[in-house]
């Protein structure tokens, strides 16, 4: 009895570290899809310029993902732009779709949106710019550590599931 307790506390163990690796790709798939995110909104203001409600509703037709979510979000509450800021809308709208965000990020993505539709199109795109590279850097550290970190996180789990199996026996 106590043998198949410890196989089950391993496997639960492994299982638990197999759910971290999930949790590692879903916020690798949020760092790229805040950067295409960006990408698309520098591209659409450095060439059309257009009003922030219709470049959402565009971009929220043309992505798919969590960028695509993230303009649809955008787009749905840019109509209540009269009773909320754009800031107040834009960093309401970052947590929920983009909830793998470390606090600097969150923070450099917020400050954008004080920053969109108030400033010339130089200025946006600039600091459209500055942004994708705090995000673009991110995300390049992040690839770099993610093999350490996937080691890591199933040895420490799986080590973890020995020693209490081992403790069961």
């Amino acid at each position: 009895m106590n043998m198949i307790a410890a196989i089950l506390f391993f496997v639960a163990f492994v299982y638990a570290g197999i759910i971290r690796l999930r949790d590692l790709g879903q916020r690798e798939r949020c760092l790229r899809s805040v950067t295409e995110c960006l990408l698309h909104i520098r591209n659409s203001i450095d060439r059309t310029n257009a009003a922030l409600p219709e470049l959402f509703s565009l971009l929220s037709q043309q992505c798919t993902g969590q960028a695509g979510a993230f303009f649809e979000m955008l787009k749905n509450e840019t109509a209540r732009i009269g009773e909320k800021s754009f800031t107040e809308i834009w960093c309401g709208v970052i947590p929920t779709v983009f909830p793998e965000l470390l606090e600097t990020e969150h923070d450099a993505l917020s400050r954008l949106g004080s920053i969109l539709g108030r400033c010339d199109c130089q200025t946006q795109v600039r600091e459209i710019n500055n942004c994708e590279a705090v995000f673009n850097s991110a995300l390049g550290i992040f690839r770099q550590d993610l093999p350490q970190r996937k080691k890591l996180t199933l040895g420490l789990a799986a080590t973890a599931g020995a020693f209490a199996a081992i403790l069961l026996i």
